[in-house]
């Protein structure tokens, strides 16, 4: 075990592999261009920016969630100046979280959950919009700006429009009968035909709350 903590010391203390450091945005200094893709805190391979900063996924989601504690909540096991790299980012959160706002990642930008829910309510409305327009039911040639213009639809209204959606996608389990070959459509299947329509809208009323 002591072994273990004095292999621990070594690393934090002396990480051959330092991170490079990325400028932050917004505060100060000019962000590193995307194509950097590597993580300012640890060197990890990173995909582009996240709290304002260049972070691998990693420590986006330790950010996340300690990033509202402050750094002050952690004590560091060793000296304090931990260096922090891939293979040993989760021996010292003090260290990490630290790196973190140094490179530039602001605890404001995250969301609260009040935020994520007004977030994903867009995201959800959104995917409506482009739902309604595959079938037709929206001008092909509405602009980002009219929709702006228009009031977001309430929850219970979006709700309403899921519940249509579903119904119209249980009435399509109703299929249709194959024609056999090339031959002529009879009277009789023109018929089966229409009573099948009738059965589908009958579905569709059946889902709808």
């Amino acid at each position: 075990c002591i072994q273990d903590r004095a292999l621990s010391a070594r690393r934090c203390r002396g990480a051959a592999a330092a991170a490079p450091a990325v400028q932050p945005g917004k505060a100060g200094g000019q962000r590193h261009p995307r194509d950097d893709k590597i993580c300012g805190v640890c060197g990890d391979k990173a995909l582009g920016f996240n709290f304002d900063a260049v972070s691998c996924e990693s420590c986006k989601a330790f950010f996340r969630r300690n990033a509202v504690k402050g750094v002050e909540a952690f004590k560091c096991p060793y000296s304090g100046a931990c260096s922090i790299d891939v293979s040993n980012r989760r021996f010292c959160k003090r260290c990490r979280l630290a790196k973190c706002f140094d490179i530039g990642m602001k605890r404001e930008y995250i969301l609260t959950e009040e935020e994520k829910l007004e977030k994903r309510k867009k995201i959800d409305q959104n995917k409506l919009i482009r739902t309604l327009e595959s079938l037709q039911l929206l001008p092909k040639d509405l602009t980002p700006a009219d929709l702006a213009d228009r009031e977001l639809l309430s929850d219970a209204e979006l709700q309403d429009v899921k519940f249509i959606l579903d119904a119209y996608a249980a009435s399509e389990a109703v299929k249709l009968p194959e024609r056999q070959g090339q031959r002529a459509v009879s009277f009789d299947d023109l018929i089966n035909f229409a009573e099948l329509s009738v059965v589908r809208v009958i579905e569709l009323c059946k889902q709808l709350p």
